[in-house]
């Protein structure tokens, strides 16, 4: 899955050289808790995301070994 974002390589004129590992994780944390309406967000309950959740672990582990 690809996330348009600006250190990702959709905007590659966006990058910048002094993110390291740490900053872009904790961007990514921030735009997965982030409850701000934006475009191609979704907007679920809590109960909502964990059934997602749940299902998603669920299928990841229906995959083997590759996960």
């Amino acid at each position: 899955m690809r996330i348009c974002t600006s250190f990702s390589d959709y905007h590659p004129e966006l990058w910048d050289p002094s993110w390291n590992v740490e900053t872009i994780v904790l961007g990514l944390v921030s735009f997965m808790l982030s409850e701000e309406h934006s475009a191609g967000a979704m907007m679920s309950s809590d109960a909502e995301k964990r059934k997602l959740s749940a299902e998603s672990l669920k299928y990841n582990f229906s995959k083997g070994p590759r996960f």
